[in-house]
């Protein structure tokens, strides 16, 4: 018997090959796993795994009760979510047969959509998952209903864990890019709160507003030990500032913290900053960049953030108050007389939404480029493309045609935001839908057509979706000022900086917002069937002719 403590599949199949579909596709594999007895570690990553050969795989690690970590990255490509879920099921239920006690898994980038996380049950509510130190499954869009099947399997985990008298040992948790919504993140809270071991917890751009939070928040005040926490991109307002604020008191460990573009106000940011200065002596990285801290609390922040004895990065950007070129000075100066001249970043380092990899962190307090009074009018954190596993037979493409998803109609402007191919979101209408408003059509389908062709689109993500909401309110004046807002800042660093790379992205973004407000007329035109909205977009002058968008003549 030979013994291996990591295995992966890619390993022991010809290069390049990514797809199979038949046990014989994978046989020198199989052929591995029945001769080896100490797998540790095994990696079914990047790849796509159909029915017939999850079988196969489930029935091979039903005979390894060694094993510790299981990683299922990406590997489901291009297959259905039927499929998907047989897949998950087959290979759940040969690990659950092996006895084993897993450490690690993870299942992240895989288009599970809606509920699909419901193949892992026979993994994550038995045995194999008791002694479960870290759970990752970010980027697969999981629906609010989802995320409460996540709850359901997770509680039921802990249940069958305490009728032999063991408790879960969980300690990471990261389910970011998922579609949990109030729904997720409220079942969530609820089972968090009866796991108290949580020490590193990402949930950032899950579409969680404040009372979700709330309760997920409300959970998490349970784990003492908490060190991490990410909750970008979510909707941290109103009570969920209180709650924030109050679940702080509780973790004395906390070390990292990342509230980027969370709308968070003026009394909120306050609050939450005097219970991390009162409570937690050894953060060292805090995110509040982009939030809706606007009047004139710069002197209290900066009490605060000076008072932090471990605090090594801090973000600010974004924020109305720390706009003044005045205000940068003030806290530069601070922060060089307390020994930390380069504590303030614009971004984190190896920030997962801080825009593109290979940017360098700059210190912001002696920028002196910036105007008085500047602001950053998109009011959100660049966002990573939003992903999801999914073939050019695309989610979107399942459901175009008018049929339903869990049983739920979408909506049919839902359709924006959802992933496509290599991550590409779709702006096309549903055939279903443009099938009953003729007219315009074509022109939407041609300005989709040309956005999706437009790579950098994919980068968007935030923006995209914080624009699209105001579109759909009908909150047209919000619409221009984010698309004006946006446009100038590419237009300005595409001339200003010095670095090619940086210009070369931001004259990219330009083009892909210009299509984007292409395509929202175009829109406008099916939506309410007349030219209102292009009217309303010729009389703020973004608009001369027909379609021509002309945001750079503002």
């Amino acid at each position: 018997m030979s013994t291996s403590n990591v295995v992966r599949l890619s390993d022991h199949v010809p290069e390049k090959s990514i797809q199979f579909d038949k046990p014989d596709d994978i046989e020198s594999f199989l052929s591995f796993m029945r001769s080896s007895n100490q797998i540790h570690t095994l990696h079914l990553s990047h790849i796509s795994i159909g029915k017939d050969v999850a079988v196969a795989i489930g029935n091979a690690l039903a005979n390894h009760g060694e094993l510790q970590e299981l990683h299922m990255v990406a590997a489901f490509k291009g297959r259905q979510i039927e499929e998907v879920v047989q897949c998950l099921e087959a290979i759940s239920e040969g690990v659950a047969r092996s006895g084993c006690q897993l450490r690690v898994i993870d299942i992240s980038e895989n288009a599970f959509r809606g509920t699909g996380i419901r193949g892992m049950s026979a993994v994550l509510t038995g045995r194999a998952s008791f002694k479960l130190e870290e759970l990752k499954m970010s980027d697969q869009g999981l629906s609010p209903e989802g995320g409460q099947v996540l709850g359901k399997l997770l509680k039921e985990l802990q249940e069958n864990a305490a009728l032999v008298g063991q408790e879960l040992v969980l300690r990471s948790f990261k389910a970011s890019k998922n579609r949990l919504e109030n729904g997720g993140a409220s079942a969530l809270g609820k089972v968090f709160a009866n796991i108290k071991t949580l020490e590193e917890v990402e949930v950032y751009q899950c579409g969680i507003n404040a009372p979700g939070l709330t309760d997920l928040l409300h959970g998490l005040s349970a784990s003492r030990g908490l060190r991490v926490l990410d909750i970008l991109d979510n909707t941290c307002n109103a009570k969920a500032e209180k709650a924030l604020a109050d679940a702080i008191k509780s973790w004395s460990k906390l070390e990292d913290l990342r509230i980027n573009s969370c709308l968070i106000t003026d009394k909120g940011m306050l609050a939450v900053l005097f219970s991390l200065r009162t409570n937690c002596p050894s953060l060292k990285i805090l995110d509040m960049g982009e939030n809706s801290v606007e009047g004139a609390v710069e002197e209290q922040v900066l009490e605060h953030l000076s008072a932090m004895p471990s605090l090594e990065s801090v973000v600010l950007s974004g924020n109305e108050f720390y706009g003044k070129k005045r205000v940068k000075e003030l806290f530069h100066m601070r922060f060089v007389e307390i020994g930390k001249p380069n504590a303030i970043k614009k971004q984190l380092d190896g920030g997962h939404t801080y825009g593109l990899a290979g940017e360098d962190d700059e210190e912001e307090g002696s920028d002196d480029e910036e105007a008085e009074g500047s602001e950053n009018d998109n009011g959100a954190a660049e966002s990573d493309k939003e992903t999801g596993e999914v073939s050019h037979l695309s989610a979107v493409d399942d459901v175009a045609e008018g049929e339903e998803e869990d049983g739920d109609t979408l909506p049919p402007f839902q359709y924006i935001l959802e992933a496509k191919g290599d991550s590409m979101w779709t702006v096309s209408y549903p055939d279903a839908w443009t099938a009953g408003h003729k007219g315009s059509d074509t022109d939407v389908e041609l300005f989709g057509h040309r956005l999706e062709q437009n790579c950098f689109y994919q980068t968007l993500g935030y923006f995209v979706t914080q624009t699209w909401e105001s579109f759909e309110a009908k909150n047209y004046r919000d619409v221009v000022t984010r698309l004006a807002g946006r446009a100038f800042e590419c237009m300005e660093e595409r001339a200003g900086d010095e670095n090619e790379y940086r210009s070369i992205k931001a004259d990219h973004e330009l083009d892909a917002i210009l299509q984007f407000a292409e395509y929202l007329v175009a829109c406008a035109s099916v939506q309410v069937g007349s030219g209102l909205f292009e009217e309303f977009f010729r009389s703020m002058g973004l608009v001369s002719g027909k379609w021509s968008v002309r945001l750079w003549e503002l």
